[in-house]
C-alpha cells in the first residue's frame, strides 16, 4: 500500500474546532464501496458536482435478488460509457418491495447521447419488467445545482 498524501490544514478562527475530512472510499468492512463495477473510485460518495445529472428510476420486486442481478448486469454494460459516473441500487426501508436506481452522469449531453443511442434499450432491458408502474412516471431526471 502506498502512503497517504497529507493535505494542508484549513485555517480556522481561534478557538474553532479543526475540521477533518475523511478521504472518499469504501466504508469500513466494504471492499468495493458499493460502487458499480467499473465505476470511478469517487462513485457513490455523495459528493455533489454542479452540472451533473442524477437519474432516478423506481422498480418493484418481491425479491431483492430479482433486482440486484439485473442491476449488476446493467452496471457492467454501462462501464466505460462516456459521461457515466456511477449507478447505485437502493432498497426502501419502509417498503421492502420498492427499489431505486440512482445513476450519475457528468453532463446532460452525455446522458442524452446515450439515451438516444441504439444500445440504450438493450442495456436497460434486464430491469424493464420491474419498472414501478404505480408511479405517474417511474423515473425522474435531476440536475445538481448546488
Amino acid at each position: 500500500m502506498g502512503q497517504r498524501a497529507r493535505l494542508p490544514r484549513a485555517r480556522t478562527q481561534p478557538g474553532a474546532p479543526a475540521r477533518h475530512r475523511r478521504a472518499a472510499g469504501p466504508a469500513r468492512g466494504q471492499r468495493d464501496g458499493g460502487h458499480a463495477p467499473g465505476a470511478p473510485p469517487h462513485a457513490g460518495t455523495g459528493a455533489a458536482v454542479k452540472g451533473h445529472l442524477r437519474v432516478l428510476v423506481w422498480y418493484r420486486a418481491a425479491a431483492e435478488a430479482d433486482i440486484a442481478g439485473g442491476h449488476a448486469e446493467i452496471a457492467r454494460s454501462l462501464a466505460g460509457v462516456p459521461g457515466m459516473v456511477s449507478a447505485e441500487l437502493h432498497r426502501s426501508r419502509t417498503d421492502p418491495e420498492s427499489f431505486l436506481v440512482i445513476s450519475e452522469w457528468s453532463d446532460r449531453e452525455s446522458f442524452d447521447r446515450w439515451e438516444r443511442g441504439t444500445e440504450h434499450k438493450g442495456q436497460t432491458s434486464p430491469l424493464r419488467p420491474y419498472l414501478d408502474r404505480t408511479r405517474a412516471l417511474p423515473y425522474e431526471i435531476h440536475e445538481v445545482v448546488g
